[in-house]
């Protein structure tokens, strides 16, 4: 955690104890800087209370940074006037600074919550920051110079420079977490300390006239790609601590410059690119150690699933003397593809006779420009094996071809999609065979319903004859039970025949307009004597004077079934009720009984030819009843539907198009 991350979490209280210490300290620092100022200068050589100003005004949110800007006018002002510097001097410098800290504040801090180099977009802006705020502070310093008959431009640049450094320097002890300021190498970061040194006290020891500052860099380079970024802060501090302490006793090459302030100038100028180069160089650190570690964490994933894969894969790599060099494999791959002696090594050359002949060629292609995919049988183990690769290429970073090879064993899937074909052949033609036995089963029925169509209705016919005639008592009742059944057989031949023409093709049949109730009216009284029979009561209910656009035999037809159903079903002395509904596009009728009910596993079955419920086992009938209304009510564009619960009763819903 940062000092900048712990001071905002801290309780209001220690917050505002952190704030103020932060710019209570700016009075010491400040009068240290202008003591150790060389003879004549109008601005000190280094700042660093520019730092802590600027580190407290980003800790400020709100009204609190105007707070602030107050605050640091005064310790500001403070600390110049106990260096000796005049009173508005001393005030112009504090206000000067004020602005400056606000400035830095709030460039590097835009867009987030806190100061922070943790991503590029976080240093840009504090480089920002302290570029605007170097300007800032250079322009009030040339005003308040101005006024008191300076050099303006000379101050202000001096001011902008020192206070940048002092930033650029100071900052990231506030930024960076305590993690970076430690190190897992210790020896040798001891080692670089003690060159570094040695530079330090060459570059600027005394009388030193060579222009040497530049080799202070190699060794900032060495520690920056081997330790954290705070290390190198400490570094930072530390050298920019011995150029300051060597201008002010005339050590160092900067202390040689004809003008006083050229050596100032020439130090400030030197920290600002010794913080800069401190700052990126860090940053390309952090950056390299995360695409590193991406690139690692990725290379396991990678590595990890085509380990784990099972699908074979190839990588190869075809170098300047064309030949393939395996990049990578799994094991998947080396059981389907090699000899089986012995795993291929990485860096090995592949031998394209040693792999599938087959896969040969595909290769070949894939060299030439052409990604391809190839199928073919492998015997690695001796045990013949279905085998398809998917080969492609692409061109690396330092122009080699690599060749990537997906080889996957698809034995167990070819077998399946074989067993599946032969399954559905076999299916086809068992369904074939019972289409043909069902053709045959019809054909059969009708042959045998026209077949016996007419001797019936000569049976019936000479049985009406005889009813003419005065017969014996017991000769009647014989008669009665001939012309009884004949006649129940010949409804059972008619729906016969009836099931047969559903089946075929749909009849056109010549439509009219009917009046719904003259059908319903004529079908109560055609089942009159079968509901007399067992005493029920058919009742009419619902709309009445509907007319229809329809097939007059298909309609009778269908009621007939459907109310001679609920007559069979009902109780004896029960209720079977007809209900007309109308709506803009449909008529519904509901034929309602209240009988035993339907099984609601039997439910989906009643439009089954010839298929009789369990509670219909005592009703006579032929099971062919619902399957000629439903048939014809389709042909006529509607729809019939059961609703039943067992022990409830059943409703028939005929829905027709108007």
């Amino acid at each position: 955690m940062s000092f900048i991350t712990w001071a905002g979490r801290a309780p209001l209280w220690a917050h505002i104890l952190i704030v103020g210490g932060l710019l209570l300290l700016t009075v010491p620092v400040g009068w240290l800087s202008i003591a150790l100022s060389p003879p004549d200068s109008a601005v000190a050589a280094w700042w660093p209370a520019a730092a802590l100003t600027a580190v407290a005004a980003t800790l400020s949110r709100g009204n609190k940074r105007a707070i602030l800007a107050i605050a640091v006018v005064v310790v500001g002002f403070a600390a110049n006037l106990a260096a000796g510097r005049p009173a508005p001097v001393a005030l112009g410098f504090g206000i000067a600074n004020s602005i400056e800290a606000l400035i830095v504040a709030a460039v590097a801090t835009s867009g987030s919550r806190s100061l922070s180099i943790d991503r590029a977009s976080d240093a840009a802006r504090l480089l920002l920051g302290v570029i605007a705020g170097a300007l800032a502070i250079g322009a009030g310093v040339a005003v308040v110079v101005t006024l008191e008959g300076g050099d303006p431009l000379s101050s202000g640049v001096a001011a902008a420079t020192s206070h940048g450094s002092a930033v650029l320097l100071l900052a990231p002890f506030a930024i960076l977490p305590r993690a970076s300021f430690r190190t897992d190498r210790p020896k040798e970061l001891v080692a670089q300390l003690l060159v570094l040194v040695a530079v330090a006290a060459f570059v600027f020891a005394p009388q030193q006239a060579l222009p040497i500052g530049f080799l202070i860099y190699p060794v900032f380079v060495w520690g920056t790609f081997r330790f954290g970024t705070g290390i190198m802060a400490i570094e930072s501090l530390l050298t920019a601590a011995i150029a300051t302490v060597a201008l002010y006793w005339n050590a160092g090459p900067f202390s040689l410059a004809s003008d006083p302030a050229v050596g100032v100038h020439l130090v400030q100028l030197y920290m600002v690119v010794l913080a800069t180069t401190s700052l990126v160089l860090g940053r390309a650190r952090i950056e390299r150690l995360r695409i590193s570690a991406l690139s690692r964490a990725r290379e396991v994933v990678l590595l990890s699933g085509m380990t784990g894969s099972t699908v074979g894969f190839v990588i190869l790599e075809r170098d300047e003397r064309t030949q393939l060099r395996l990049v990578a494999a799994n094991a998947v791959a080396d059981e389907l593809l090699h000899d089986g002696t012995a795993m291929w090594a990485i860096g090995d050359v592949v031998q394209v006779e040693r792999l599938p002949a087959a896969l040969a060629e595909p290769l070949d292609s894939l060299i030439a420009g052409r990604e391809t995919t190839w199928n073919g049988i492998v015997s690695p183990d001796g045990a013949a094996r279905i085998v398809e690769a998917n080969l492609s290429r692409v061109r690396s970073p330092r122009g080699t071809l690599v060749l990537t090879v997906q080889v996957e064993d698809i034995t167990a899937r070819e077998e399946a999609r074989l067993a599946n074909e032969r399954a559905l052949e076999n299916e086809r033609a068992t369904v074939e065979k019972l289409r043909e036995a069902n053709r045959r089963q019809d054909d059969f029925v009708s042959s045998v319903s026209h077949e016996l169509r007419t001797p019936l209705t000569s049976i019936i016919g000479f049985a009406d004859e005889l009813t003419q005639l005065e017969l014996p008592t017991e000769a009647t009742t014989y008669l009665e039970a001939v012309t009884r059944n004949a006649t129940r057989l010949g409804e059972l031949v008619e729906d016969l025949l009836e099931v047969g023409r559903l089946q075929s093709q749909v009849q056109l049949k010549a439509r009219e307009k009917l009046d719904i109730d003259t059908v319903i009216d004529a079908v109560v009284h055609d089942l009159h004597h079968a509901a007399a029979a067992r005493s029920v009561v058919i009742e009419r209910t619902g709309v009445t004077g509907v007319t229809l656009n329809s097939v007059r035999t298909d309609m009778t037809r269908i009621l007939v079934n459907l109310v001679s159903n609920a007559i069979k079903f009902s109780p004896m002395g029960g209720r079977v009720e007809i209900a007309v509904d109308v709506s803009a596009v449909h008529l519904q009728i509901r034929v309602v009984d209240a009988g035993p009910g339907i099984p609601a596993a039997e439910l989906d079955r009643v439009f089954e030819r010839f298929y009789r419920t369990s509670s219909a086992a005592t009703v006579p009938g032929s099971g062919l009843g619902l399957v000629i209304a439903r048939g014809l009510a389709e042909n006529l564009g509607g729809s019939v539907r059961l609703r039943s619960t067992e022990g409830s009763g059943t409703t028939a819903l005929l829905t027709l198009p108007r």
